[in-house]
């Protein structure tokens, strides 16, 4: 993003290597042995663009698979990993009941987050009050710009809890701040828990990786 805060640009490119079940039909000619998904983002005032590319969905090998039995023929799997393209106006204000009502339009600046933004948000809010922040943001899991809300918790140690929530209808993310405000533990909605811990910790943990941990 450039210092207005009027630009933004990202990209992201993820491999996720796959083996088919013994056993199981391969679809194509030549299976791919990684699995790509890319997206590049560029938003310019209110006007945010997506350009993507995924692996083919279920659907559509079906019906590449009604097809090949059809023809007789193998279609390359080049072909189905197509380029798309999405384009989206940011609001020019929170959904009523968010905020106070203002006669003047917010600049997306205040009602935007940008993808480097979407990463610090849940350290800089303050814990001292339960409180309920909401913003909009491009989210990379559903494809789309959604509102994203954080809610506040105070906790009786001093601690504190931020619920994140990518969309309005998107299960919890959990992040949990101890009194001093540093990251304790984040809970995934599928259950996936990262906590904090130290090089010594690590290499305690895991052994084989104790000389690499501690040098």
């Amino acid at each position: 993003a450039d210092d207005s805060g009027e630009l933004e640009t990202w990209s992201v490119f993820s491999e996720l290597s796959t083996l088919p079940p013994a056993g199981q039909r391969q679809v194509f000619a030549h299976e791919p042995k990684v699995v790509s998904w890319s997206e590049t983002g560029l938003r310019d005032g209110r006007l945010l663009t997506l350009a993507y590319q995924k692996p083919p969905d279920e659907e559509v090998i079906r019906e590449v698979q009604r097809a090949e039995r059809f023809r007789g023929q193998i279609v390359d799997a080049n072909v189905l990993f197509a380029r798309h393209e999405k384009n989206w106006d940011i609001p020019d204000r929170l959904p009523p009941g968010l905020i106070d009502e203002t006669d003047e339009p917010i600049p997306p600046t205040q009602v935007y987050l940008g993808q480097a933004e979407l990463v610090l948000v849940p350290s800089l809010l303050p814990g001292d009050r339960e409180q309920t922040y909401a913003f909009y943001a491009y989210d990379s899991d559903a494809g789309t710009l959604s509102l994203r809300t954080y809610e506040v918790r105070p906790l009786r140690d001093g601690g504190w809890r931020v619920i994140e929530r990518p969309t309005p209808s998107s299960p919890p993310i959990r992040h949990r701040f101890d009194r001093r405000g540093q990251l304790q533990e984040v809970i995934q909605p599928n259950g996936l828990r990262s906590v904090r811990s130290s090089r010594n910790e690590l290499a305690l943990t895991w052994p084989e990786l104790r000389q690499r941990l501690t040098r």
